[in-house]
């Protein structure tokens, strides 16, 4: 009989009852093949909430020999954003926001003047890419790479203010425009739409999204081991590169575009990241069941 995909992860005279997670490095530098010279991966699979098997394989940046590990800091990238959605979602159920809440109610102090295209616009049609806002920030983006190139030379002019302004910034700069196309007429993928989400929260709450991902997310799921900014040492390939270079430049996530080269100040950036063997299984349950808190949160948010 032909083994199941499940019997090829488990080692012969193992059971379902073990909990020692089998080791799968092998088949992961058999997908690599020679790209493991230049490239790293790991991979878990899960069953429930136990992992059943994991591995890793590859280097951690193109031209150095430190091998990627299961215990390395990874960028979760836009899986940020599903997190983000899940804050929103909370206030919701606290009575504190409603999926309904249009653009114009909540930037009505803080974004002058707003074009009037944007002030119908509902906080569930910016989570699930129907606002017609942009893709990437625009204006402020520019600024903060120009100033991060200058910097190289001479020290910035101004400085960028903190992460709030910065994600209130591109609120503003992103509302003051008219959109591309009329709100809620296509699926149109935005990165901005979760920038105006963390000026939300804050908004709200009076607490910067790092705080309350720490606090409401990450603690309580158990994630030990996430984190903000670029992960790792300057100068040093302790941590994956996410790009190629002699210097790994990172690029900020889903909360503000901003260009960082010195991976010392995570508390500046925006990129949260976990490593594989603490965050694989705890992230399972951060889609909890229909009658268990944050149940109102829309299913469709892109993940």
């Amino acid at each position: 009989m032909e083994a199941s995909k499940s019997d090829l992860l488990r080692p012969a005279g193992s059971s379902e009852e073990d909990n020692a997670p089998v080791n799968v490095d092998a088949i992961l530098q058999s997908i690599l093949g020679r790209g493991g010279e230049r490239f790293g991966m790991v991979a878990a699979v899960l069953r429930g909430e136990r992992i059943i098997a994991q591995g890793a394989a590859g280097v951690r940046k193109r031209g150095t020999a430190e091998r990627i590990t299961l215990d390395n800091q990874f960028h979760l990238g836009s899986c940020t954003k599903a997190m983000t959605a899940t804050l929103v979602a909370m206030l919701v159920e606290e009575g504190k926001l409603n999926w309904t809440t249009t653009l114009g109610e909540l930037f009505a102090d803080t974004v002058k003047p707003m074009h009037p295209a944007w002030e119908k616009v509902t906080l569930r049609q910016v989570l699930a890419h129907r606002a017609s806002l942009r893709n990437e920030p625009d204006g402020l983006a520019a600024q903060v790479f120009k100033e991060r190139v200058v910097e190289l030379v001479r020290p910035p002019r101004a400085p960028l203010g903190t992460l709030p302004q910065q994600r209130l910034e591109v609120a503003r700069q992103a509302l003051s425009r008219p959109p591309g196309i009329a709100p809620d007429t296509k699926y149109w993928y935005s990165n901005v739409g979760y920038v105006l989400a963390g000026a939300v929260l804050e908004q709200l709450t009076g607490r910067a999204w790092e705080e309350l991902m720490r606090e409401r997310l990450f603690q309580p799921l158990g994630i030990s081991t996430g984190g903000f900014g670029p992960p790792g040492t300057a100068d040093k390939t302790d941590q994956p590169c996410r790009r190629r270079g002699q210097s790994c430049i990172f690029f900020g996530s889903v909360l503000a575009k901003k260009v960082r080269t010195d991976p010392d100040a995570a508390d500046k950036t925006e990129q949260a990241w976990a490593t594989p063997r603490s965050s694989a299984n705890r992230l399972t349950r951060a889609a909890p069941p229909r009658n268990s808190r944050c149940s109102t949160a829309p299913r469709a948010w892109h993940t």
